[in-house]
């Protein structure tokens, strides 16, 4: 029997090839490389940390063989539609957590190069973790909450066993994509009954914390770091009515304007792939008068790439060879 799935998902992959082969050959690409966190951590589940040692030989490896531009290149580039040099890449980061400025801004600063970062600004300042650090940290530690777990959402009920590691890890990707679609309040009002639930506090971990007053401000003074805004309580916009799109995205932009002196010109969606925002978000990404905007779905750019859309490329925890590979991908060796 034919595995009728299988060979259409074959054929979407080699069409999707097929259409960055052409694209390359009519201009050079360039690719948005996308970190989150640089730290070596013992559960990391939803994949957002690279260790220092293998971020370190990321970034000697693009160095030597890529051009790295300067987050003001790559703009030019795109609103100016001037052709991008061969194996041309920018950094960015999302979300803001502390290691940012501690791990990666040293490295970038040794290597003289520049990374973009968006900050959600919610936890700057504070103890409290982004929610999927929460979740983590409630389900996947080593402790044994009570074996059962009733907890309201919005309204609705869910029950769980949660008696051993095998239940809360189930618990923890099933709760994972409900949480993840709740406005804050409602997140909020989740984690209170968590906490109290597992007897553990609402303040977290000094190792998952987000950036202070102080390494903000640090990093605006520095060449080698851009900062950018990343709406204010980290929620996927697609799921709000306009004016609450607007007030998250422009509280962000004031707090690091404030925080920094400088005007905030950049943004990127929250979570990122097309279902996580809309035309909306667009709009009042524009309205605010950022110049540019990130998403998160894997693609490469071009000089007519849409500048409120530019795709990016994820980066995991991948050693040198594997890292080599994942850009030879996009014809870039």
């Amino acid at each position: 029997m034919i595995d009728l799935s299988s060979t259409m998902l074959g054929m979407r992959g080699c069409v999707g090839k097929s259409v960055r082969q052409i694209s390359n050959l009519l201009d050079f690409p360039a690719i948005v490389l996308l970190y989150h966190r640089i730290a070596d951590l013992e559960f990391d589940p939803q994949q957002l940390a690279v260790s220092f040692q293998n971020f370190y030989q990321h970034m000697e490896y693009l160095k030597k063989v890529y051009h790295i531009l300067t987050i003001d290149e790559f703009q030019e580039s795109i609103t100016k539609r001037k052709p991008f040099l061969s194996r041309s890449l920018i950094l960015t980061f999302d979300d803001g957590y502390a290691d940012n400025a501690q791990q990666a801004l040293p490295v970038l600063e040794s290597l003289n190069v520049q990374a973009l970062f968006y900050i959600s600004t919610a936890n700057i300042g504070s103890r409290q973790e982004f929610w999927w650090d929460d979740l983590e940290r409630i389900f996947l530690q080593d402790r044994q909450p009570p074996p059962e777990l009733k907890l309201s959402v919005d309204g609705r009920m869910y029950s769980f066993s949660t008696q051993n590691f095998e239940a809360r890890r189930l618990v923890y990707f099933t709760l994972h994509p409900i949480v993840k679609k709740q406005k804050p309040e409602i997140r909020e009002q989740i984690f209170q009954q968590l906490c109290v639930w597992a007897g553990v506090p609402r303040e977290g971990r000094e190792t998952h914390r987000t950036m202070m007053t102080t390494d903000i401000q640090k990093m605006s003074k520095s060449k080698s770091a851009v900062i950018g805004a990343h709406t204010h309580n980290h929620v996927s916009l697609s799921m709000l009515s306009y004016q609450e799109q607007f007030d998250e995205i422009q509280k962000s932009k004031l707090v690091l304007e404030n925080l920094t002196g400088q005007k905030i010109n950049h943004f990127s969606y929250p979570y990122g792939a097309r279902e996580d925002y809309d035309r909306q978000s667009i709009r009042i990404v524009k309205e605010l008068d950022f110049t540019m905007a990130s998403a998160n779905f894997y693609w490469q750019v071009h000089r007519w790439s849409d500048i409120y859309q530019i795709p990016r490329i994820v980066v995991r925890n991948w050693g040198i060879e594997e890292f080599k590979q994942h850009l030879k991908g996009f014809y870039l060796s």
